[in-house]
C-alpha cells in the first residue's frame, strides 16, 4: 500500500515539474546568485553534465543537483519538487558566505 502511494506521488511530482515555468525559475536563481556575488561560470542551470560546474536541471521529471567533473556527477541529489531542489542548490553555492546573508530577505518564490 505504501509503495503504491509513493509511486503515485512520484508520478504526480513528475507531471507537476514538467509544467513549471522553468525560464522564470532559472532567471530568479541567476538573479539571486548574481546579487550575492556568485559568478555564472560556476554553475549551469537547465543544462546537464557541464564540466566543472554545479548543475541544476530536470531529468525524467525529477530535479537533480550535483557537481559535474570529468563526466561524473559528484554529490548527486534528486528532488521531487522544485522548492527543495532550488533551496538546496542556492544553499550549496552560498554556504561559504552564509553568515553574511540575511536569509529572511531572500524569497525567490513570490
Amino acid at each position: 500500500m505504501r509503495l503504491e502511494r509513493d509511486l503515485a506521488e512520484n508520478i504526480l511530482a513528475k507531471v507537476v515539474n514538467m509544467k513549471l515555468p522553468l525560464d522564470e525559475i532559472f532567471h530568479e536563481i541567476n538573479r539571486l546568485l548574481s546579487d550575492h556575488g556568485v559568478m555564472d561560470d560556476v554553475y549551469a542551470l537547465n543544462q546537464p553534465d557541464i564540466d566543472d560546474k554545479y548543475c541544476l536541471h530536470l531529468e525524467e521529471g525529477f530535479w537533480v543537483s550535483y557537481y559535474s567533473e570529468r563526466g561524473g556527477r559528484h554529490g548527486l541529489c534528486i528532488f521531487c519538487n522544485y522548492h527543495d531542489a532550488v533551496r538546496y542548490f542556492i544553499w550549496n553555492l552560498l554556504r561559504n558566505i552564509l553568515p553574511d546573508i540575511q536569509w529572511e530577505k531572500i524569497n525567490i518564490y513570490g
